[in-house]
């Protein structure tokens, strides 16, 4: 009886504690949602692991991050957050003009998508062998891409193998990905590999200098990281590079203030806006162009988690640079 009673007081003491550690999450992500949104996304999903099922807080945190997603066009996160926790009515309905917008701005077929994409978020192996036998039947670059970095957030590791080793004529760069994030020691020979086809476009050219300036950066060598990423600039050929520093620079700019050469790295994007994609990129602006310390201070919940979920040197440095 003894015993009994002392499990019952701890799973009451637990689950209070694990109850109050999500509500403080949920405040300081809606806390910061107010100041600069994307930063919010981070502690909404903490929020969710944190919180107990069917609880207010879980609902409410599921649909602001629905919600983020869709405003910062994070499709492959909307799909993933689908599976985990499945969609009522009006969340269905919204996913399902999602995916027409998708195929409208992507072109490929909408009937098919709505079939593939969220069997991509599926890991057992009868799921990722039927979705690859639908995606063959009207293959498309763009469909694939979100295939492939759907299974990559997920960290379906044998699900991107099998479709990497089953799909004839995939873009090297999806393999260079790949090998990055599962395999990186063999990343240098696999670079070469690839980089010594005489066929690559410019396009997969500043691709794979840049996922090797990844590769040097995250095994901080710096020097050589900042040399690829600006080598992998060069071959940039879009419009709007006149106007914004690409995703190249970008890049080599966090680099250069991870390395302590905070002036240098700013320098990079003077005269240019700076083409905000993800938190890093947002701030990246707030500490070059807005100069706003201020701001970044109080986004301190959020860059401590993201931090410590990407294992990002760029957050790490920052942090410290303000505080």
């Amino acid at each position: 009886m003894k015993r009994i009673l002392l499990c019952l007081l701890s799973f009451l003491y637990c689950g209070s504690v694990f109850a109050a550690n999500a509500k403080a999450m949920f405040e300081q992500a809606y806390t910061i949602e107010k100041i600069a949104p994307r930063f919010s996304i981070v502690l909404y999903e903490n929020t969710l692991k944190k919180s107990r099922p069917r609880t207010r807080i879980r609902r409410i945190a599921i649909h602001r991050l629905f919600y983020l997603y869709a405003k910062f066009s994070m499709y492959e996160d909307i799909f993933i957050l689908n599976e985990k926790y499945p969609p009522r009515k009006s969340r269905r309905k919204y996913t399902k003009k999602l995916i027409q917008k998708m195929a409208k701005r992507f072109a490929f077929n909408e009937e098919l998508a709505s079939k593939v994409l969220p069997l991509a978020s599926k890991t057992d192996e009868e799921s990722t062998k039927q979705l690859l036998t639908l995606y063959n039947t009207e293959p498309n670059f763009h469909l694939f891409r979100f295939i492939f970095y759907i299974k990559l957030k997920i960290k379906d590791k044998a699900g991107l193998k099998y479709c990497l080793s089953e799909l004839s004529g995939i873009n090297p760069v999806f393999k260079l990905v790949y090998i990055l994030k599962q395999v990186p020691k063999k990343m240098p020979s696999y670079v070469h590999k690839y980089a010594s086809q005489v066929s690559l476009s410019n396009q997969q050219k500043m691709d794979i200098l840049y996922l090797y300036g990844i590769y040097l950066r995250d095994r901080h060598r710096y020097r050589m990281a900042v040399r690829y990423l600006r080598m992998s600039s060069s071959f940039n050929t879009f419009n709007t590079s006149k106007r914004y520093l690409n995703r190249s620079l970008t890049e080599a700019a966090r680099v250069l203030i991870t390395s302590g050469r905070s002036r240098e790295g700013c320098s990079l994007a003077r005269g240019k806006k700076i083409y905000v994609q993800n938190t890093a990129d947002k701030l990246l602006h707030f500490y070059c162009k807005e100069r706003n310390i201020q701001k970044i201070r109080t986004l301190k919940p959020a860059l401590l988690q993201l931090a410590e979920k990407e294992n990002n040197l760029f957050f790490k440095k920052i942090l410290k640079i303000v505080y």
